[in-house]
């Protein structure tokens, strides 16, 4: 008796083929990345085709570790959850790629030349050129999801391409093809085409009322563009309206949609967020002069820890928090600050080269709480040092 399994397929040529798979049949004819860890738990059957292919693995694959490992862990695996086996068809996935040393056994179905029943002998499994962390994020989604939501997750079907018989030097060039000789995208214009995500909706929405243009493709707003701010820039300033300075951590990633100023954990409401933004930007942007303030190369203001500090300033527009509202105010009426590029940003939205002289703007957290404290506590050492030398008498 054979125990082979038989795959219905459209031949692309005779070492290659397309098909579609639910994922629990991927599952079952590929190894995925964690088994070829060095303290992987495998089971004896598995363990032995793993020592076969091995030096195999190592040459069309990355190890399964770093921003890899971390990214089927945590983003790509509530993708899965999230969106792709969501009702309304909100994620896609890309074809996987599968790779098989030797040459499978194909027959060409008489009623239709391109289709192949292709036979996979039992036991044999492929490894996978692109998709590893994809089907480690599948397995911790196994793990971790609920069980309506495996049931979905294993019974979605995926495109799935194989090459058979292929050198393992040419697979690796292969490898090194996908993953080597494109585009990469960048997070602005990752963030700008998903339409889903409220967040970038909702800044797209303030923008276009403030009657500001949006950069939604490249990374950084040039002085020649009509648009003063990118995408992620302006997502994050909107969303500091509701999370403060710490919405600087999020960056391109998914962002809640439960409001943390609730404890009934209700969720945001963006369409009071749309108008709160709005005006608070625009009285913002009415103090500073106009939109192009948000992009001169002279200022500090184009710098994220600036940008999301004053979102966050502007918080109890949208909480309606009498305190919060007074920290705002007292910031639109302060005519005291130095928003020029400088060494009195030191310490504060940047820091300054001890060799060069220069000043450069910082991006990450320690900068943005830094520069919310500068602008709103008047305890803050960063306080007098970045408003003018007359009114720090």
């Amino acid at each position: 008796m054979s125990y082979e399994r038989r795959i219905v397929a459209l031949e692309v040529d005779e070492k290659q083929f397309t098909t579609t798979l639910a994922l629990q049949e991927l599952l079952e004819l590929v190894i995925p990345g964690r088994a070829f860890l060095p303290k992987a738990k495998n089971d004896p059957v598995t363990e032995r085709r793993v020592q076969d292919l091995s030096d195999y693995h190592d040459k069309v694959q990355r190890d399964l570790s770093g921003r890899k490992l971390s990214n089927a862990k945590g983003d790509l695996k509530e993708y899965l959850l999230d969106e792709w086996i969501s009702s309304d068809d909100r994620g896609v996935l890309p074809p996987f790629l599968v790779w098989y040393p030797e040459q499978l056994e194909t027959v060409h179905r008489p009623e239709c030349g391109a289709l192949l029943d292709v036979i996979v002998p039992s036991g044999a499994k492929g490894l996978l050129m692109d998709a590893e962390s994809r089907v480690e994020a599948a397995l911790y989604a196994v793990e971790q999801g609920s069980t309506d939501q495996v049931k979905a997750l294993l019974g979605k079907r995926i495109g799935v391409t194989v090459f058979h018989g292929v050198p393992v030097e040419t697979a690796a060039k292969y490898f090194a093809d996908i993953n080597g000789k494109g585009v990469g995208v960048t997070p602005n214009l990752s963030v700008s085409r998903d339409y889903s995500d409220p967040w970038a909706t909702t800044a797209f929405d303030v923008f276009e009322k403030l009657g500001l243009e949006v950069e939604k493709e490249k990374r950084q707003v040039s002085q020649s563009s009509p648009a003063v701010i990118t995408a992620l820039q302006a997502r994050a300033m909107v969303a500091a309206m509701v999370f403060g300075a710490g919405a600087v951590s999020f960056g391109a990633k998914k962002i809640p949609t439960t409001d943390p100023n609730s404890d009934s954990n209700r969720p945001v409401d963006f369409d009071k967020l749309a108008t709160v933004a709005a005006t608070w930007l625009g009285d913002v942007i009415e103090k500073l002069g106009d939109g192009e303030v948000l992009k001169d190369k002279e200022l500090v203001v184009r710098s994220v820890p600036v940008l999301v500090s004053i979102g966050a300033i502007g918080r109890g527009y949208y909480t309606q928090d009498p305190n919060q509202l007074i920290e705002a105010n007292r910031f639109l009426n302060d005519s005291t600050i130095d928003w020029t590029r400088g060494s009195h940003w030191d310490g504060v939205a940047g820091k300054t080269n001890p060799s060069t002289g220069r000043f450069s703007v910082g991006s990450g957290k320690e900068n943005t709480w830094a520069t919310l404290r500068a602008l709103t506590d008047p305890g803050d050492a960063g306080y007098k040092q970045i408003r003018r030398a007359q009114d720090n008498e």
